[in-house]
């Protein structure tokens, strides 16, 4: 960790000749926030994002997670996210959505059919087997 804090890359910056998307925490407490922008600015035509968090790394939760995955989208050129983004959905969320992806499966609804008219059968037979005796 030590040496990693002693490598400095600024002066190789310039020679970045990709399109290059930035993006650093406003609050970041581990790396300062200038750094971030001090990389940007070195690298020609670099696109600087900040992003609302106190973390080095932004949590799922945060407003700082779809400005990250809306800016990489644009970066792409591919069209934003539309509802819940990636590892934000909550357990019941994610619950749901494979319940109801569940009940729209029509192997499901056949093996459900199948089951309650087994049931059904075997429930039949019982009564038939207490009427005889």
């Amino acid at each position: 960790m030590i040496e990693l804090s002693t490598i400095n890359v600024a002066d190789l910056l310039p020679q970045v000749k990709a399109p290059t998307l930035v993006t650093h925490c406003t609050g970041d407490v581990r790396v300062p926030f200038v750094l971030g922008q001090e990389i940007a600015a070195g690298i020609s035509g670099a696109k600087f994002i900040p992003l609302d968090s106190r973390n080095h790394v932004f949590l799922a939760d945060e407003p700082a997670t779809r400005i990250f995955f809306d800016a990489v989208a644009s970066f792409l050129g591919d069209p934003p996210f539309r509802g819940a983004l990636p590892g934000t959905a909550t357990f019941k969320e994610r619950a749901q959505r494979r319940i109801a992806a569940l009940e729209r499966n029509w192997v499901i609804k056949a093996v459900a059919i199948l089951a309650a008219l087994a049931g059904a059968m075997i429930s039949f037979l019982q009564l038939l087997r207490l009427l005889r005796q």
